[in-house]
């Protein structure tokens, strides 16, 4: 590359630095605006709201005016994202990088984060009203990550694009993309990892086990309710930070996030190793799935360490619903097999639902 080439590089290089600060300083004045027209809708709503309960006597006029301001208010909200909506797809063409349906990369890495970590604290209240106990809900050994709930958030936002105009399409498109992705998970987790995350074989219209209707009819239900209201207002939290700063926080958490569940995967292989060295078991296509563990487990500077750092403890601990299916197609609750390790980390109440539980997975 020639020197006139070279500058011609840098020089464009510095204006795409300098257009990308003003997005990112446009795209804050915006969010700032819309901020206040949210406060003025609410001030004027709440003014609404008192006269109507305290039955004030004011002239039509002047309550159809206030009326009026509110719905000016909504009509400018909506232009604005319309005009922002322009302008993103009137920019498409220029923007370099990798995008799927207009949303970018770094857009992509921070819905898995935040939603995976969203599923982790619901899952861990679930827990709590369900079952009385503070638990563990992660997907991998380390962070605060629910990753089905992270897949699902983006499968959904970017799948959707084309269907959220209308909410019967959008209940649709939630149940076949709801659907595909849950099966495809659960295949992946039992195929690869030996893992049976969830089992709906008891409900009925399912498929494998790994699907049914009823939870296919709550995919389409969350998608609307996901993308007409919450992934909106998560959007607004994303654009709050500049773009640079979002590529550099999204790639250091996923790569953290890739780590943790490489990491995660080989201490579960090795951990399958050791259970089934020790509860004399076979499980199903153990030969293919756990490899890599039979061979790690195999080397006794290895073997101790694992055992002292993915104790049979930390992984109950860690993944306290862990089930496993064996040769003969039996489900085991891994948590069954060691009985002097209590799964959950506090067991605050004992409610009926957490017994109901306890027997079902006795009798299995």
């Amino acid at each position: 590359m020639g020197k006139e080439e070279k500058k011609v590089a840098k020089q464009r290089k510095k204006e795409d630095k300098k257009k990308l600060a003003q997005e990112d300083s446009l795209r804050l004045k915006k969010n700032r605006i819309v901020s206040k027209l949210d406060k003025i809708e609410n001030k004027i709503d709440d003014v609404i709201d008192f006269i109507d309960k305290n039955d004030i006597d004011i002239k039509s006029e002047q309550k159809d005016k206030i009326n009026s301001i509110s719905k000016d208010l909504a009509d400018v909200k909506v232009s604005i994202d319309k005009v922002e909506e322009d302008v993103e797809n009137a920019n498409k063409l220029e923007k370099k990088g990798f995008n799927v349906f207009g949303i970018t990369i770094p857009q992509i890495f921070a819905y898995f984060i935040i939603y995976s970590i969203f599923g982790y604290l619901g899952e861990t209240l679930f827990a709590f009203l369900a079952g009385g106990v503070i638990e563990s809900r992660q997907s991998f050994l380390y962070g605060p990550f629910c990753a089905i709930y992270g897949l699902g958030a983006v499968v959904l936002i970017c799948g959707l694009q084309k269907f959220k105009k209308k909410n019967i399409t959008l209940i649709i498109g939630g149940i076949i993309l709801g659907a595909l992705t849950e099966y495809m998970v659960s295949f992946i987790g039992e195929a690869v990892f030996g893992v049976k995350w969830w089992d709906y074989s008891n409900l009925p219209f399912n498929i494998n086990g790994r699907i049914c209707a009823a939870y296919s009819l709550v995919w389409g239900i969350v998608a609307l309710v996901f993308v007409r209201f919450v992934n909106p207002k998560v959007d607004r939290f994303i654009n709050l930070f500049p773009m640079r700063t979002l590529k550099t926080l999204t790639s250091i958490i996923m790569i953290f996030l890739l780590c943790d569940w490489l990491i995660s995967s080989v201490a579960l292989e090795i951990f399958y190793v050791r259970m089934e060295d020790t509860h004399r078991i076979e499980l199903r296509n153990s030969e293919q799935s756990n490899k890599l563990g039979k061979l790690l487990y195999k080397n006794p500077t290895i073997r101790n360490i694992a055992n002292i750092i993915w104790s049979d403890r930390v992984m109950v601990k860690t993944f306290p619903n862990l089930r496993v299916t064996t040769k003969n197609g039996a489900v085991i609750y891994v948590n069954k097999l060691y009985k002097d390790i209590q799964p959950y980390y506090i067991k605050v109440f004992e409610p009926v639902l957490f017994d109901l539980r306890e027997q079902e997975m006795t009798h299995k």
